[in-house]
């Protein structure tokens, strides 16, 4: 890490032009790293045991705060608050600041804001409106496996939780080692599994799982299950046919294709628009990547358990728990071991991303600063351009936005609150990165 910082430092303070980078960069998002049910911005909040985590389509991300009993909100701009849940374990439904939950696990949230909890020690599935109502989607609130109805049905230590574009949710139920659907009336049925511990393939109950923890889909209905115990990544199709994208059966952190890679207790897993999946390899303190082919890959983490940010390569997690991918791509982790909620950038091509609509290089000058520096470009049609700056650890230390017309821009930003460092400076247009400069303030 040290040698990785001093050659990147080293050449940006010999830049004195814009260099164009594509690095991905693990920060922080929110989460001051002891135990706590603080709110605030940012570092000034304070979770304990966030398990899981979920993103809308607007960008906001919610999370299943374990030993808080509640679920929180994060907006855009960091902000973190408590979205539903009283702090104390309970059941009750209403109003989401006089409801309560018991060890809320998994949470997912539908197109429309709906958010659903897997409500692990009320063995529940709860929903919560965008209006902030709390029910009850299914369970009866007792352990068992029976379809049913709403609270005729059962689950057992539900853990994970995933919802499709039509409104089914899908369930991880966990000591059941099986995984249940919930239509939008709530309607429950087993999709797949035996409810014997094993790791069969198969036509849905002819398959079988070993304590499953969390569940994702698809745009096209198929279903990716963190079957944890059995140290596999299984795939569920609509019509219930089970079979292995990756993984041995065996511990361990192997690349590799299929069969071939390993894993280590894996607990939540997400996918893309792609078909990639994205693992939070809990003992392995990693995040994985799996492409639609079963290519396993270390997408983040150095394996060393810690809290580090800055470039993938070298950024260290403590045993994640949540994973969750947003509609541009970047990725939020639910670093349950560090009590953070973590970022990870998403990587656009050097140059142009396909948003940009810039017509040449942002030129950032002069560089190095004493303070003031102006931004130039030209757009072929009017943005909206955002300007982060972030210090080495990938932290946002300062943001402004600016309307850029068709045609010539200059826009002038001073660092005059910020000490003198290295920075990168980050450009969005519509909200969407598109790329990275450097700048030394002296």
């Amino acid at each position: 890490m040290k040698n990785y910082l001093k050659s990147f430092i080293l050449m940006m303070a010999l830049s004195f032009t814009t260099t164009i980078i594509n690095a991905q960069l693990v920060s922080t998002y929110a989460g001051s790293g002891v135990n706590g049910l603080t709110n605030g911005v940012g570092t000034a909040a304070s979770f304990y045991g966030s398990w899981d985590v979920a993103v809308d389509d607007s960008g906001n991300v919610y999370v299943a705060d374990i030993f808080n009993h509640v679920i929180r909100k994060i907006t855009t701009s960091r902000l973190v608050s408590t979205y539903a849940g009283t702090g104390s374990p309970g059941s009750n439904n209403g109003p989401a600041a006089t409801a309560s939950f018991n060890s809320p696990q998994g949470v997912a949230v539908d197109r429309n804001g709906n958010v659903y909890v897997a409500d692990r020690g009320n063995h529940l599935i709860r929903k919560i409106t965008p209006s902030g109502m709390v029910s009850t989607l299914a369970g009866s609130g007792s352990i068992g496996s029976n379809d049913g109805i709403g609270t005729a049905a059962s689950f057992s230590r539900p853990t994970g939780i995933a919802v499709d574009y039509d409104g089914n949710v899908y369930v991880a139920d966990n000591t059941n080692h099986l995984i249940r659907k919930i239509t939008p009336l709530g309607v429950v049925s087993t999709l797949a599994g035996s409810g014997s511990v094993g790791s069969a393939n198969g036509i849905g109950t002819a398959a079988s799982f070993n304590n499953p923890y969390e569940v994702a889909v698809d745009n096209i209905g198929k279903v990716y299950v963190a079957d944890t115990y059995n140290y596999l990544i299984r795939k569920i199709t609509p019509l219930s046919v089970v079979s292995t994208l990756a993984g041995s059966g065996n511990y361990g952190s192997s690349n590799g294709i299929g069969t071939a890679a390993s894993f280590s207790n894996v607990n939540d897993l997400d996918v893309n628009d792609s078909g990639d999946v994205f693992v939070a390899d809990y003992n392995n303190n990693l995040i994985r990547k799996i492409t639609a082919a079963g290519v396993v890959s270390t997408y983040a983490g150095s394996g060393n358990a810690g809290a580090l940010n800055g470039d993938v390569t070298v950024a260290g997690f403590t045993q994640p728990t949540g994973i969750a991918v947003d509609s541009i791509g970047n990725i939020y982790v639910a670093d349950q071991g560090n009590g953070l909620i973590r970022k990870i950038s998403k990587a656009w091509p050097v140059g142009l991303s396909h948003h940009s609509v810039l017509k040449s290089d942002l030129v950032v000058y002069p560089n190095p600063t004493q303070e003031q520096f102006s931004i130039q470009g030209t757009f072929h049609a009017s943005v909206k351009l955002g300007v982060n700056v972030l210090d080495m650890q990938g932290r946002v230390m300062q943001q402004s936005t600016y309307e850029a017309h068709k045609g010539d821009n200059i826009f002038s930003l001073s660092l005059s609150n910020l000490p003198a460092a290295h920075y990168i400076i980050q450009f969005t247009e519509d909200g969407i990165h598109t790329r990275c400069s450097n700048i030394v303030k002296q």
